[in-house]
């Protein structure tokens, strides 16, 4: 659920009742030249002026939200009760100036993660809204810093998952790698797949295929089995993003996927087609130790994989 508000609609109505509101928010700002890499764990002020009096508390709270269109639109941040002295002879406020003290602990969670998700540093105003009226800060803050991607496995199929003893054809494997951090990567990473045993032990390398563009690619590959004469039992064929470490990501432990291949004896029927989406894909080698260091094979000509068909995948 967003918490981008519409704030031009009611900066309009509010205005309209201006008349009856006469307690104020006024010349909200930011400290000047504030910079805020980190949004998730830092602290920044918004300072207003109210102004004014009425007869009445007019109660409700001083609202935040930060603007990258001069108001008409807005997220979320915060709010506080003003600090009124109210009597005999009406309300005023206590301090004219006044300081909202944004912290990790106070920001809006949703507008938070949103701010944190930032691939660019990206400049936003400030505006305060109270007791029908609004204003928009002249100066602005700038929130985020140039981000990193993120790759992983989407989706991924392979067929015949069961073999027998002597199998000599080929693996079809399709899978969508995906990009889901920051399209900011400087090299596309490539993608590597291997043969494993049930320990994810490799034991053949098949080779790498290129990532087509930053958001991520389609890719349907042929696995070559020719003699290997694998023994009846258990298998991987693992899929690895950046395979040759060239890509720093916000998260380098998701960029595995696996598949099952099971090997059973010649009289028991074979290359059955059977589909591993990715809810099957198995991520548990991370825990076992799975090294790169381990992922150091050569390619054979016969073991080489075969490219059948690729495509970019498209930015949303």
């Amino acid at each position: 659920m967003s918490n981008k508000f519409k704030l031009a609609v009611l900066t309009t109505s509010l205005l309209s009742a201006s008349a009856f509101a006469n307690i104020s928010v006024g010349n909200v700002a930011f400290d000047n030249h504030t910079v805020i890499p980190n949004p998730g764990s830092a602290n920044f002020n918004i300072h207003y002026y109210l102004t004014g009096s009425q007869i009445f508390n007019p109660g409700g709270q001083v609202e935040f939200f930060l603007t990258k269109d001069g108001g008409a639109t807005g997220y979320y941040v915060g709010r506080e009760a003003p600090d009124l002295n109210c009597g005999t002879n009406g309300c005023r406020p206590i301090n004219a100036q006044n300081t909202f003290k944004v912290s990790p602990f106070n920001l809006d969670g949703t507008t938070k993660e949103y701010l944190s998700s930032l691939c660019m540093p990206t400049d936003f105003q400030v505006v305060a809204r109270f007791n029908n009226s609004v204003s928009v800060s002249h100066n602005s803050a700038t929130f985020g810093t140039i981000g990193q991607p993120d790759w992983l496995f989407h989706s991924g199929s392979m067929t015949p998952a069961n073999v027998s003893v002597g199998y000599g054809g080929n693996l079809k494997v399709n899978f969508v790698v995906k990009n889901d951090g920051c399209p900011n990567s400087p090299v596309l990473p490539k993608v590597g797949i291997f043969l494993a045993d049930l320990n994810n032990n490799p034991l053949v390398y098949f080779g790498a295929v290129q990532v087509i563009n930053d958001v991520g690619s389609q890719h349907e590959v042929l696995l070559p089995l020719k003699n290997i004469n694998l023994a009846k039992g258990t298998y991987r064929i693992i899929l690895m993003a950046d395979v040759e470490q060239k890509v720093p990501e916000t998260n380098e432990n998701n960029n595995f996927g696996a598949f099952t291949l099971i090997v059973n004896d010649p009289a028991t029927p074979a290359d059955i087609p059977y589909y591993q989406k990715n809810a099957n894909l198995d991520n548990s080698y991370e825990q076992l130790g799975y090294q790169l260091e381990s992922l150091t094979h050569s390619i054979t000509s016969e073991q080489k994989l075969e490219v059948l068909k690729e495509q970019p995948l498209k930015s949303n």
